[in-house]
This record gives C-alpha cells, structure tokens and sequence, in this order.
C-alpha cells in the first residue's frame, strides 16, 4: 500500500501533488496533519517528536486514540424501569431505548418497560472527545456531584 495508507485517486492526487509541487503526506499511517513539504518517507514534526511509526496509529499529541483522559459526560435524564428475563429488573436512563424498546444494559436483550418512575437521576459515562460513548451509562445518582464523584473515583 502507498505511504500514508492512501489508495486509488487519492494516491494519484497525492503524486502529482508531491512531482508539482514538493508537499506531500506525512508517511505516519493515521497522520492528520496535512502535507507537508519533503520527500518521500519524511513525516511532520508532531510525528517525528512523538516517534511514530509508519506502520503503526499515530502518536502525535492530539492524534485520535491518544488522549491522556477520556471526557466523563454527565446529564440528568428520567429514570425507567425495564424487566430483563436474564437479569431481572433493573433501572436505565430514559434515553436507553432504541427503534425496538428498551435495551439490557448488561446482556444488550430487549427488555420490557416496567414503567416512568417519575424521578429523574444523574448519570455518566466516558467518551473521546468528539466520539460517542465508549463506555455504559453509569448511574442513576441523586445529584450531579455524585456523579461526578462516582466518575473521578472510576
């Protein structure tokens, strides 16, 4: 595969740019950094700073998957009672549904809503910045600085 893990016209558009031109794409894998001006095998300097290599994910400050710390996300939601078969009753933020009703969140099986406790809780989870969740939705607490203190003590 061509250098930068470019393929098809991208590859060609990335040629004619380095032949007219001299910039080029830094040749770590997953770079965002846009060209830049070299030759062949040359990376940008966030890449060189951080060792990467040209076959592995980027390690720049800033490159996706390197965050020192995931974002913890907390928000206030109604609280929903669901009856798993598996796992029995148990509650789940009100946005725990999807196209076919209310989702287990230990086995993912639909669930029955055993109805609106008419509360609303505190929940958390954890996401990279700009991504979705990547973890359950912890909760629901009394308050948002419960939470956040079940959050940082994660």
């Amino acid at each position: 595969m061509p250098r930068g893990g470019i393929t098809g016209l991208d590859s060609a558009v990335s040629l004619y740019m380095e032949k007219t031109s001299g910039y080029m794409d830094c040749s770590c894998r997953d770079c965002f950094n846009g060209p830049i001006m070299g030759v062949a095998g040359d990376m940008c300097d966030p890449c060189k700073k951080a060792g990467c290599d040209p076959d592995e994910e980027c390690q720049a400050e800033g490159a996706y998957g390197t965050a020192e710390r995931e974002d913890v996300e907390i928000w206030e939601d109604r609280i929903v009672q669901i009856d798993c078969d598996k796992h029995g009753e148990t509650t789940v933020h009100g946005g725990h549904v999807d196209a076919n009703g209310y989702r287990c969140p230990d086995c993912g099986a639909e669930c029955n809503s055993t109805g609106e406790t008419g509360r609303k809780g505190w929940f958390w989870w954890t996401c990279l910045p700009g991504c979705l969740p990547d973890s359950d939705a912890h909760g629901p607490f009394d308050t948002a600085e419960k939470a956040s203190a079940d959050a940082n003590d994660e």
